[in-house]
Order: structure tokens, then C-alpha cells, then sequence
């Protein structure tokens, strides 16, 4: 079952539950996003009112949600040398720097189970970022504003599941 949510106006979240243990009507009328982003529905007995969140539902189960499998040690050594490659280049290959750090992000998270990777590469952000460098310099720092949206837009589309 897929339950749609409004996404600020930019079309429809789905959000999967694998079990809404409220009353038998079987509508969601009254239901609304909780306080920590997950459907709750009202429920009229003491057991569902327990697990009314699709979190606590699965609550234990391996497979669900989102797990982040990194450690500090392999954080440590990959942000340390992003930030090298960073700076001994003057901030011209940082597009290789973040490459490697969200490969390193995608490589330690699942979703429900299912394995990330980040496709993006180095090269493929080079040009743009060499564009937006030069923009922000000629409009004195004014345009990286919107260098941040867009290395975010550039980062989302280039995660994929695994396989």
C-alpha cells in the first residue's frame, strides 16, 4: 500500500506501508503527517494506538527504512582527503572531492534493504563547476546562491539502487 503525500507543491511523495493497523474502515480520513514525517492515522484500540506510525510498524524489521553502515575511521580519511584535493587545487577540483565522499555515502546506506550507489563522476561535474566558478566570480560571490541547489540537484540525480 502507497500512501500520497503533497511534496511542497512539486507533485506527490509516496511513502510504502507495509502494515497500517488502524480501524477496520480501512480509510485514512483524519490521517496526517506526524510530527517526524510519518503517516499516522487515528486508531481506535490500545494496540494500534501503540504502533500508529509506519517507523514503529517496523520497528525491528532489518529490510525497512533507510541504515547507514559508515564509521568514523572511513569517514575521517575520505573527508581528510577530499579536502586535501580541495585545497592543493584551489577549489578547481572539488568536483572530484565530492564525488568521492558521496561515493563514500552511497556505498554505507540501504533502503529497505536495497543497496545505493552514486553514478556520478569527477568529469561529469567539472565543466558545470568550472561554469558556476567563473559566474560567482563575476557576479562577486552573488550567484552561489544557486551553485548549492544545484550541486544538490546533481547529486540526487545521480543515485541509483544498486543492481
Amino acid at each position: 500500500m502507497f500512501i500520497a503525500c503533497p511534496d511542497s507543491g512539486r507533485g506527490t511523495a509516496l511513502f510504502r506501508a507495509k502494515k497500517l493497523r488502524c480501524d477496520s474502515s480501512s480509510s485514512l480520513v483524519g490521517a496526517r503527517l506526524g510530527n517526524r514525517g510519518f503517516l499516522e492515522a487515528p486508531c481506535k484500540n490500545k494496540d494500534a494506538a501503540r504502533s500508529r506510525s509506519w517507523a514503529n510498524q517496523n520497528k525491528g524489521d532489518p529490510m525497512s527504512g533507510f541504515r547507514f553502515t559508515g564509521g568514523a575511521a572511513t569517514y575521517l580519511g575520505t573527508a581528510l582527503l577530499g579536502g586535501l584535493i580541495t585545497l592543493l587545487t584551489l577549489g578547481i577540483c572539488y568536483p572530484f572531492a565530492l564525488v568521492l565522499t558521496e561515493r563514500w555515502k552511497a556505498k554505507h546506506s540501504t533502503i529497505d534493504g536495497r543497496p545505493i550507489v552514486f553514478t556520478g563522476t569527477g568529469w561529469g561535474l567539472f565543466g558545470l563547476w568550472i561554469k558556476w566558478l567563473l559566474l560567482s566570480i563575476i557576479t562577486v560571490g552573488i550567484y552561489l546562491f544557486w551553485v548549492g541547489p544545484q550541486i544538490q540537484k546533481w547529486k540526487w540525480e545521480h543515485l541509483a539502487f544498486a543492481g
